[in-house]
């Protein structure tokens, strides 16, 4: 039986989100605006990373936990789906 609450949840995407934010404030950025623009050009998003890992390992739509991410805007949501299509990528050009 997993013992992972909604409050588990909520802390986690929590921390995620103070993450997300202090890792921009420290690059400078001071727009969440700048800060995707800039985000979604890197090979590596952590942040990203760590929600499609949450969502795998609670059985939730990663695209749901973005949203919550992030509830005045889709970046958070554009971050995933580039993962999630580089992942898919990777898969198709693997079995090819």
């Amino acid at each position: 039986m997993n013992s992972y609450t909604i409050e588990d949840f909520r802390f986690e995407l929590e921390v995620l989100q103070l993450q997300d934010t202090k890792n921009a404030k420290e690059l400078g950025f001071q727009t969440k605006t700048d800060w995707y623009n800039y985000i979604i050009n890197q090979p590596v998003d952590e942040i990203a990373e760590a929600i499609i890992d949450l969502a795998e390992r609670e059985n939730i739509s990663a695209h749901i936990i973005a949203k919550y991410f992030d509830k005045n805007n889709e970046s958070m949501i554009m971050r995933v789906d580039r993962l999630l299509n580089q992942k898919q990528e990777s898969t198709i050009s693997k079995a090819a």
